[in-house]
C-alpha cells in the first residue's frame, strides 16, 4: 500500500515515489527542460499522496491509466532549500520569470468532454490543484506560515486552445504576491509543444489560526 502524506516537507526526498513518473515524462522534451535544470527539484503532486482521506478526487477519482495516470511536479531548489523566512511581499524575491512551481500531467482517453478535448472542469481541478501546490510550497518553505488550511477564494480561466487528451500538459505557477492570509498567484498550461493552451489568476486565503478568532 502506498504510503500517504499531507504535507510537502513530508514529501521531500521520497523518490521512490516518482521514479517511475520521473523516467516517464524524462522522455518528454518539454518536461525534460525542467527535469534536467538543477534549479528544480522534483517531488511527488501532494494530493496523490495525501494521508487525511480529503483528496479522494486526485488520489483515487482520476487516478487510473484512463483518466490521469501520471502526475508530477518540480519546485524551485532555491525556495526549497532557502532557511530565510519572508512573511509578505513579492514572491520569488525579485518577481522572477522562473515559475515556483511546474506540473507535468499524463492524460487519458477519459477526461475528455468533445472528443479527444480535455473536459473543461478537468482543467479547472487540475489548475486549482497545481496553484494550491504553489502556494502551499511558498507557505511552508518560504513564508514558513503555520499550517492553517488554504482555500480557493476565486479562480478565473481563460481557455485560450482546445486541450488535446490523452496528452501531455505542463502547468506553470507562480505566486506573484502574498499579503497576510492572501496569497495571489498566476498559472498557464502548455501544450506537448510548447503553446499555451490556458490562462489562469486565483486568490488562495489561509485560515485564521484560533488564536486570532
Amino acid at each position: 500500500m502506498t504510503e500517504l502524506w499531507s504535507d510537502l516537507r513530508g514529501l521531500l526526498g521520497k523518490t521512490e515515489l516518482i521514479a517511475k513518473d520521473l523516467e516517464f515524462f524524462s522522455t518528454i522534451s518539454i518536461c525534460n527542460t525542467y527535469i534536467s535544470n538543477t534549479a528544480y527539484r522534483p517531488i511527488p503532486f501532494l494530493t496523490r499522496y495525501d494521508k487525511t482521506g480529503a483528496n479522494r478526487f486526485f488520489s483515487k477519482t482520476i487516478n487510473s491509466t484512463e483518466t490521469v495516470p501520471r502526475l508530477l511536479s518540480m519546485l524551485l531548489a532555491k525556495y526549497v532549500d532557502s532557511t530565510a523566512s519572508r512573511a509578505d511581499g513579492p514572491s520569488q524575491g525579485d518577481g522572477g520569470k522562473e515559475p515556483l512551481c511546474v506540473t507535468f500531467a499524463q492524460l487519458g482517453p477519459d477526461v475528455g468532454g468533445f472528443q479527444d478535448t480535455l473536459h473543461g472542469g478537468v482543467m479547472a481541478s487540475l489548475l486549482d490543484e497545481s496553484i494550491g501546490l504553489c502556494a502551499e510550497a511558498y507557505r511552508e518553505f518560504v513564508a514558513k506560515d503555520s499550517l492553517s488550511r488554504l482555500y480557493t477564494a476565486n479562480l478565473e480561466i481563460s481557455y485560450r486552445a482546445p486541450v488535446p487528451a490523452p496528452g501531455i500538459l505542463v502547468i506553470e505557477t507562480w505566486l506573484k504576491k502574498k499579503e497576510g492570509r492572501k496569497y495571489f498567484l498566476e498559472a498557464r498550461v502548455l501544450s506537448e509543444n510548447g503553446n499555451v493552451m490556458v490562462e489562469a489568476k486565483s486568490l488562495y486565503i489561509s485560515a485564521r489560526s484560533p488564536a486570532a478568532l
